[in-house]
């Protein structure tokens, strides 16, 4: 359920499209067939009424952060190799922050998010992509012992 948290804000801020969210559903609910909360979320009319179910009875305080973020981060690689680092996704990363569970928003890579388009008001696009990059990376940097 934690990598399905991260793909339900991802939807909801609009990063992922209902396919991607509902192909990683489907994904998570094969691997557990028995899980009754993902039939139900399978049966759903809709992406956005599962992704909204799923923030509503996620139990945080046992949020497994790597996960969550694991999950994250690669989608957000993607989105950013998709649209590139400008203006309109600085913004979008820091509405995209604004609404993760307050367990993680103050920790990194997340918190990143609340400064890293600030070079691009002085026209510095290298390092915002940097800095992006950097929070993009954190899982893998923390397999080779980097941080």
């Amino acid at each position: 359920m934690n990598e399905l948290l991260a793909y339900a804000i991802l939807l909801c801020e609009g990063i992922v499209s209902d396919d991607v969210f509902n192909r990683r559903l489907d994904e998570i609910f094969l691997e557990n067939p028995n899980d009754e909360v993902l039939l139900e979320l399978e049966c759903m009319e809709n992406a956005e009424k599962a992704a909204a179910s799923v923030r509503a009875r996620f139990d945080y305080s046992n949020l497994d952060k790597e996960r969550f973020g694991r999950a994250m981060m690669k989608e957000l690689s993607e989105y950013c190799r998709s649209c590139g680092i400008t203006e309109r996704f600085g913004k979008k990363m820091y509405l995209l922050w604004e609404s993760l569970p307050g367990c993680v928003q103050d920790e990194e890579p997340f918190s990143i998010f609340t400064y890293a388009d600030d070079p691009l008001s002085w026209g510095d696009e290298r390092q915002s992509r940097e800095i992006y990059e950097k929070a993009f990376g954190y899982y893998d940097q923390m397999l080779k012992g980097e941080h």
